[in-house]
């Protein structure tokens, strides 16, 4: 997982942590960068913060995938095996964070939010995708 080293072009990039094999999804807060992995059997979502120390928020999913922050406090997870959606506080450091059940679809991949503001409204569920007044998403 690489960031952005400042004052620099966007291209170069520096690693932010070698704790993982891979990452699934990705998403910046205000002062951390989370992201989706699966580890020695389990699921995690772990937080890295500005000074590199790495941390395990959460590590009770089972295939942990999309990351989306809210812009507040919240992270949300897509877990793709269970067919859900968590949320967890994202404002607090604190290793095992509280899930809470957002959604139920069917192997949910990726996260988006959207604001009230924006009206989208979902006609049709297909492995394309969703649909918006017959216009892919």
């Amino acid at each position: 997982l690489v960031g952005n080293q400042s004052g620099l072009s966007p291209f170069p990039a520096v690693p932010l942590t070698r704790t993982m094999d891979s990452a699934y999804g990705i998403a910046k807060s205000n002062t951390v960068v989370f992201y989706s992995t699966n580890m020695s059997g389990t699921g995690s979502v772990y937080g890295v913060m500005d000074d590199g120390t790495t941390m395990a928020f959460v590590s009770s999913l089972v295939s942990p995938r999309g990351l989306a922050w809210d812009g507040d406090s919240t992270i949300y997870v897509a877990d793709e095996a269970t067919n859900r959606i968590y949320s967890f506080p994202a404002g607090r450091m604190m290793s095992d964070a509280p899930l809470t059940l957002t959604a139920v679809l069917d192997a949910p991949f990726g996260v988006a939010l959207l604001s009230r503001t924006d009206s989208v409204s979902q006609t049709t569920s297909s492995a394309a995708g969703l649909h918006h007044g017959g216009s892919s998403l």
